[in-house]
């Protein structure tokens, strides 16, 4: 985006959400609730093996907390 645009999105107070899906074989979380909340509350999870996606979370950062991750790879993301 254009130094203007975001100075403007600065200016709303919005920034940047990542979403991070993570993948195991077997669900260790309760499999019916499509939403999780935990103690940090950098955090948010939605179960998407809930809607279809066996095995997969997706964890959803919110700003300022998602900065950071650009240009990591897959792994150190998950680390």
């Amino acid at each position: 985006l254009s130094p203007a645009k975001q100075q403007a999105i600065r200016t709303l107070g919005v920034g940047i959400e990542n979403k991070v899906v993570l993948r195991y074989r077997d669900p260790f979380w309760p499999r019916d609730r499509p939403y999780f909340q935990c103690t940090d509350q950098r955090v948010r999870f939605l179960n998407l093996h809930a809607f279809g996606k066996h095995g997969a979370i997706a964890a959803h950062l919110s700003p300022p907390f998602a900065d950071g991750y650009a240009g990591m790879s897959d792994g150190e993301v998950a680390e």
